[in-house]
Order: structure tokens, then sequence, then C-alpha cells
């Protein structure tokens, strides 16, 4: 749901004909469709698959993540920022060798971060600069990867919340706080 109420958004994954990630916009007083878009790629066979969204606070970005597996066991997180008025593309960004799961938007609206793992088991979280989707950092932590289930950001701290499990399979939950 925007901030100001007049849009609510439904992100998945559809299954129609080729799994994609798939958005739609809805007026938020009568239900009905505004826009819609579907995001897939020639290149994979084995899906994409939105995880999360987020509209920015002053209501005028939608923020999309997900995972491309374009192999079995190759993958990338993928995330488009789309204009919550037409649902035009913004930018889009991904990051190879990474899974994505959450995402939220600084208070300032200038940034947007995004959390996951990777293949070998880690933590992902990566910043990325709001306006224009450039990469400012991303970062790996805790081998034994199962999730991250909660991301937060202030103003001066990202702080990634989940399950984290060793070799024998033994489970645990960490929070990790980076500066922002």
């Amino acid at each position: 749901m925007e901030p100001n109420n007049s849009k609510l958004f439904v992100i998945g994954t559809s299954e129609y004909q080729a799994s994609g990630s798939a958005i739609v916009a809805y007026d938020a007083l009568t239900g009905t469709p505004v826009w819609r878009r579907k995001y897939t790629r020639k290149e994979y066979v084995w899906g994409a698959y939105a995880s999360a969204g987020v509209v920015s606070p002053d209501s005028r970005t939608l923020f999309v993540t997900g995972t491309v597996h374009t192999s079995l066991s190759d993958m990338y997180s993928g995330t488009v920022a789309y204009s919550s008025a037409t649902g035009k593309t913004l930018w889009k960004t991904r990051v190879n060798n990474a899974s994505t799961l959450d995402i939220v938007v600084s208070a300032d609206r200038a940034a947007m971060f995004v959390s996951g793992g990777t293949p070998d088991n880690h933590f992902f979280l990566a910043k990325y600069d709001a306006a224009t989707g450039a990469l400012v950092w991303q970062a790996e932590d805790t081998p034994g990867y199962a999730g991250p289930e909660g991301l937060s950001a202030s103003h001066s701290a990202l702080i990634a919340s989940g399950q984290v499990h060793d070799d024998q399979g033994n489970y645990d939950y960490e929070t990790v706080a980076y500066s922002t």
C-alpha cells in the first residue's frame, strides 16, 4: 500500500506460460487495476521469483526484489524500481550469486536495502542508491544461512535478523547490525 493510501500493490510469482514475477497496482478505493507488469527473462529456464516489495515514503517509487534462477545452480538477485503511478521501469539491477528475500527504503528515501542469501550459505545484504539503482555496498556474513527474516533501516543502521544453521542441522537466530 502506498503511504498516501491511493494504490495497493500485489507482488508475486506468475506461473502462467513461464515463471515470472507479476506486479499489479490497484486503485485502493475501487479495486480497479491501474497497471500490470511481469518480469521475465529469456536467459533463464528455472524461473524468476519476486519475494518482496516496498513503496518509497513519498509514494513515487515501488521497489521489488527477488531471485532469478538461470540454471539449477546459478542465480542472481534482481531488484527493479517502478514508477508507482505508471508502472514504468525506472531502473533495474542485479547481483550475481545471491538471492533476495526482503527489502526496505531508508527514512530519508536516499537508499534502498535488500537482504537474502548466497549459494555458499551466508547472509547477503546490499545497499543501493534509491534514485539510480547503483550498488553502494554489499556484505556477506554468518555462514550457515537459512534466511534473513526481518530487515529494518534507520538513519544510521541496517538491522537484519534471521535463522542460521550449521552443517549438523542445528538452528539458531542471529541479528546483525551494519552502519549505513
